[in-house]
Parts: structure tokens; C-alpha cells; sequence
């Protein structure tokens, strides 16, 4: 038979929520052919087709899905429950997989896709507090930074390494899935003075994530500092639950070696011989 479905709204699963949904399919003896899926979803215009068919006990799904024009606030408040990123991005998925169930289809899945963002803001990350670190850092041949004190800024770095916002160029962040794992390839985020290098994993089943992103200074004089790196991990199904650790250990380090660096040198230009030093006004009595 053939099936034709208008809805106000398509329930894709928790929190694909397609509105003015239009659906064509078409099923038969060798299952069942979505020829095509159209609606508004996250701000912008999604288009899906696919197929399941029955194989062995279970299916096997095969799928292509776009969102181009999407809106980063909408994905993240539907995802996360708080705006997290505001900008344009388009998404592209090619995938298929194997279950004998839907939670077991996506655990199956395999394919690749990209997520191409236009120019926008984080909401939840600065560059701010490293630029002031590097700053320290550049000064710390005419001021000496001891242990407590570069221990403080890194406590400072930590504390304010997640609030403010961090504005980004157009970027592509392509990703490859097995087994219902969507790996992100690494990809650069370019910020003014800053860029993000981001790594990360979801579980599409249990929509879990795991990731990793390493900011530096883009700056010539800044070459030689190391990122600081900010681990976010926990369920997208409980936002709440969500840990955050920023790794200032490498900085740390850095600010230490060179303070040692300032002291060398500044202990090689003092003169020692006694070349210079005055002579007495007078003999000794």
C-alpha cells in the first residue's frame, strides 16, 4: 500500500519533534520504503528518506537524513535544556544498520555525515581567562611568579573557563558511526585569538557523551603555551548530570619552567668577577 501522512507535528523520538510533517511511504512484501519525509525541525527545513526491511528475526534500516538552515538554540534547549550555542548549521547523515528492535537498529548503526556550522557564539566557554593567564605568562621576566601565586591563577583559570562566550568562524566537523557510536573527527573551532580543537563521542542509544576540547592562543607570541583542555561528559537525557573538567596541569607546568627560565637568566647577567664593583674610599686603619 501506499501511505501519505500530514501532521502538525511527527514525533521522530525524544527531542526530534518534526513540525508540518509531510510523509510519503510506500510498503510491501520486502518492508517498508520512506521515499520521503519533509518538516520544519530545530529552526530549520529536514528532509529524510530510508528504508526497513525484515531480515533474519529482526531489520535493517538504511537512511539519509539533511537539516539544513537548523538553529543552534533550539538543538541545544531540546538536547540540553538551556541554550548552550547560538548559529546557523546545516547536518547531513548517511547510515544503516541492524536489530531486532529500534533502540537495537540505532545501537547497530553505521555511515558518516558532517555538521557544517556558519559563524556563531558559544554560550558556555571563553578565551578571556587563558588570554589573562598568557599575559601573567609574558610578564613573568620583570614579575616573579611564585608557587602559590600561579597555583591561584590556575584555580582562577578553572573557575572561569566555562562562563562568558566564545565567538567562532564558519567550520566543518565531520564524524564517521559504528555500532551506534558517532565518533567526531578531530576539528577546529577558530575563535579571535583563540582556537578550540574538539574530540568526542556519542552513544546515539543512550545519547551519552564524551568529549574533549584543547583551547590555545593563535597568537605569535603565545606559540609555546599549551592548551588548556575542558573534558565534558554524562547523558544529553540528563543536562544536569553532565561533568565538566578543565586540565590546567600542562599550564600549570608551563608558568612554572618559566619562572625557572627567568631566574636562570637573570642570575646569568649579574656580574659576578667583581669587575664592577666600587672601590674603597680609603685604606683600612
Amino acid at each position: 500500500g501506499e501511505i501519505v501522512l500530514n501532521a502538525k507535528q511527527l514525533t521522530l523520538g525524544a527531542p526530534f519533534q518534526v513540525e508540518d510533517a509531510t510523509l510519503t511511504a510506500h510498503v510491501d512484501q520486502k518492508g517498508l520504503s520512506v521515499t520521503d519525509l519533509q518538516g520544519r525541525l530545530f529552526g530549520g527545513s529536514f528532509a529524510a528518506s530510508g528504508t526497513l526491511t525484515p531480515k533474519g528475526t529482526g531489520g535493517e534500516l538504511k537512511l539519509h537524513a539533511e537539516l539544513a538552515s537548523g538553529r543552534l538554540d533550539q538543538l541545544s534547549q531540546s538536547l540540553a535544556g538551556r541554550v548552550l550555542a547560538k548559529g546557523p548549521f546545516t547536518f547531513v547523515v548517511d547510515a544503516s544498520g541492524e536489530g531486532l528492535s529500534p533502540p537495537g537498529l540505532v545501537a547497530g548503526l553505521s555511515g558518516e555525515g558532517a555538521l557544517f556550522l556558519d559563524p556563531g557564539t558559544l554560550q558556555a566557554l571563553s578565551p578571556e581567562p587563558l588570554k589573562r593567564v598568557a599575559l601573567d605568562a609574558n610578564r613573568s621576566k620583570k614579575i616573579k611568579l611564585d608557587k602559590d601565586q600561579i597555583a591561584a591563577r590556575m584555580s582562577t583559570l578553572q573557575d572561569t573557563l566555562t562562563r562568558g562566550t566564545y565567538a567562532y568562524a564558519g567550520s566543518a566537523l565531520p564524524f564517521g558511526i559504528k555500532n551506534g557510536t558517532l565518533k567526531l573527527d578531530p576539528a577546529v573551532l577558530a575563535g579571535k585569538g583563540a582556537e578550540t580543537t574538539i574530540n568526542g563521542y556519542v552513544e546515539l542509544a543512550s545519547l551519552r557523551l564524551d568529549s574533549e576540547w584543547a583551547m590555545r592562543l593563535n597568537g605569535s607570541k603565545d606559540a609555546d603555551m599549551p592548551p588548556v583542555n575542558l573534558v565534558l561528559a554524562g547523558s544529553l537525557q540528563d543536562p544536569a548530570a553532565i561533568t565538566s573538567v578543565v586540565d590546567t596541569e600542562p599550564m600549570e607546568t608551563f608558568l612554572t619552567v618559566s619562572r625557572m627560565q627567568a631566574d636562570v637568566e637573570r642570575l646569568e647577567t649579574l656580574d659576578v668577577s667583581g669587575r664592577n664593583q666600587p672601590e674603597a674610599d680609603s685604606e683600612p686603619d
